[in-house]
């Protein structure tokens, strides 16, 4: 975090649970972020609004189903119910699609190595 220019005494909590601290054989500390964090997150977003869904259709049940209140809270448990099952759905297909293209990809089959860029701006 201090090599960001974050002390680590006021990084936030959302810093503190992309990044991670492992130390090496050599006992250094390093922040690490994983690979995945961002089928995590949205893997976590669905699992948050899947429980909007079923506080929605609490409601329902507690206002009973026809009123126009319990007929609202439905459609917003439809909608969120929709919602969470996509961002599961795209996530996971973001993953198997750029996980395998990732581990596939190696120097000289379309990826760029250190040693390939340019320095600087060129001219011609």
């Amino acid at each position: 975090m201090e090599r960001w220019g974050l002390p680590r005494v006021r990084s936030s909590s959302a810093c503190r649970y992309l990044v991670r601290r492992e130390r090496d054989q050599r006992r250094r500390e390093r922040d690490l972020v994983d690979d995945d964090i961002w089928y995590q997150a949205m893997i976590g977003s669905a699992r948050s609004t899947a429980q909007l869904v079923q506080t929605a259709r609490q409601g329902v049940a507690i206002l009973g189903p026809g009123t126009p209140a319990a007929t609202r809270l439905e459609n917003i448990g439809r909608f969120l119910d929709f919602v969470a099952e996509n961002i599961t759905r795209a996530a996971e297909q973001a993953r198997d699609v750029l996980c395998t293209k990732a581990e596939t990809t190696s120097p000289g089959m379309g990826q760029v190595t250190d040693s390939e860029v340019p320095e600087g701006p060129t001219r011609r």
